[in-house]
């Protein structure tokens, strides 16, 4: 994975947030805008009709929060990991 950016409500959530990025153990960047898809939308259309030279003009016009960083330790992120897993089977067996 490259660069993961996040937005919507729930990336309001540092907690959150924090859990993917421990989970993914892969950094996140939160948007300061919780309407962060509408506005990609808009940008890829005024690249499309050259209103931006290109996507690098286009990464400048986004502010970002600082990255969240994993802080989860291998064995924590591999029990976690687990459990969610287990979780899934659970909720996905036929009753």
């Amino acid at each position: 994975i490259g660069r993961l950016f996040v937005d919507g409500g729930p990336s309001r959530n540092k907690v959150l947030m924090q859990m993917v990025a421990d989970i993914l153990n892969h950094s996140v960047i939160t948007s300061e805008s919780t309407d962060a898809s509408a506005r990609g939308a808009a940008y890829l259309a005024g690249l499309a009709v050259g209103h931006w030279p290109d996507l690098e003009t286009v990464a400048g016009l986004e502010p970002h929060d600082a990255p969240l960083e994993p802080a989860m330790s291998p064995a924590v992120r591999d029990a976690a990991v687990a459990m969610w897993t287990t979780a899934i089977k659970r909720s996905t067996m036929p009753t």
